[in-house]
């Protein structure tokens, strides 16, 4: 056991290392220890307030509690070390390896973490706000519980990352990588994530409410159930997402792809969504009220039963999309491609669909009362015939 600084720089004067060694009451405030081998090293009572320990081996050391406040820890080794409730302001950690470092209760805010490694860290609970982690490493890391408002993670690794209950309110998440990553009950309301990577994750009890998830590849994701209210998807791709009964009223969806994306029973009123893609999307029962749906694709999709009263689809391509008992009262469908789509038993009453493409469109038992179709466009014959042909074996 060592208990006085002069005892320490005794015993590295002689053995010139500080591996395993037990530091008990001792103040290391200032003192220079750059370079040093203090691995597995104990701290009790200790403290380095403004130390230089760059590039010093901390690796699997003891550190708890220990006040490192303005220590100089540039390319230090701190894999595995234990830093729970350490003090770690002002400290420079630029270059640090924090591997399997435990962190939890941290206070690191406003702290320059740029392109550290946090790879299966601990700092669940840890204090990181408006600190920057652009290009850090924090594949497989804890952030559980973690405050992350307002900070940076421009090019950040989350790869299966705990974000468990974590706070990201007015956070910067640009072209992240977070698939796999763990979001239950995380809040990204407020959040700026412009073209991260989040395919496969977990999104059912997310807080996303009037966040951004701009040019963001959201590809299988499951958020049946969750509330995008207000939450900007331009660009954003989620193909084959699970969306079931997931709330997207006043949603931005511009050119945002839903293509093979499950929607039953979801509410979508008032969703602006131009130039959005729903090719082969199940929207069976849901709600799209009030949306805006001008110039989308929505072919071979699935509409059974759904309310698009007062919707606006004009050039929209609804070409082999099943529509059977949808309500469309009031719609705007002037120019839409209704080829070969199925609106057996829809409500149409008041609908425009002047110029709409009713090529073999099945209306039977529709309710057309006061629709305008002027300049509908019935079955074409020639391209029935050229759809019906059949060369002779």
């Amino acid at each position: 056991m060592i208990s006085s600084r002069a005892e320490l720089l005794s015993h590295l004067a002689r053995k010139g290392t500080l591996a395993g060694e037990r530091l008990d009451g001792v103040s290391l405030d200032g003192v220079t220890l750059a370079g040093v081998d203090l691995s597995g090293t104990r701290w009790e009572r200790s403290h380095a307030r403004g130390a230089d320990l760059r590039g010093a081996d901390l690796g699997g050391a003891s550190l708890r509690g220990v006040d490192l406040a303005g220590a100089d820890l540039r390319g230090a080794l701190l894999k595995g070390a234990d830093l729970g409730g350490a003090r770690l302001g002002a400290a420079k950690l630029e270059g640090a390896c924090l591997a399997g470092a435990r962190l939890a209760g941290v206070d690191l805010a406003q702290q320059d973490l740029r392109g550290l490694d946090f790879t299966f860290a601990d700092l669940s609970g840890a204090n990181l706000r408006k600190s920057d982690l652009g290009l850090a490493s924090l594949g497989r890391a804890s952030l559980a519980s973690a405050c992350l408002d307002e900070a940076s993670l421009d090019g950040t690794d989350l790869t299966e990352a705990d974000l468990s209950g974590a706070t990201l309110r007015g956070a910067r998440v640009h072209r992240a990588q977070m698939s796999g990553c763990l979001l239950g009950r995380a809040d990204l309301r407020e959040a700026r994530v412009l073209k991260a990577v989040m395919v496969g994750v977990d999104l059912r009890t997310t807080l996303l409410t009037g966040g951004s998830l701009v040019q963001t590849l959201l590809e299988g994701v499951n958020a049946a159930g969750a509330d995008l209210s207000r939450c900007d998807l331009t660009n954003s791709m989620l193909l084959g997402a699970d969306l079931t009964g997931a709330k997207l009223v006043e949603a931005i969806a511009v050119q945002t792809s839903f293509a093979g994306a499950t929607l039953r029973k979801a509410r979508l009123t008032r969703l602006t969504g131009l130039r959005a893609n729903l090719d082969g999307a199940v929207l069976d029962e849901a709600d799209l009220s009030g949306a805006s749906l001008v110039d989308a694709s929505l072919e071979r999709a699935s509409l059974q039963g759904a309310c698009a009263d007062r919707a606006a689809l004009p050039n929209a391509r609804l070409g082999q999309a099943d529509l059977r008992r949808a309500l469309l009262r009031e719609a705007d469908l002037r120019n839409v491609d209704l080829s070969h789509a199925r609106l057996e038993g829809a409500d149409l009453r008041g609908a425009r669909l002047g110029r709409a493409n009713l090529h073999r469109t099945r209306l039977q038992e529709a309710n057309l009362a006061d629709a305008d179709l002027g300049g509908a466009r019935p079955t074409d014959p020639e391209r029935a015939r050229a759809e019906d042909f059949r060369p002779k074996a």
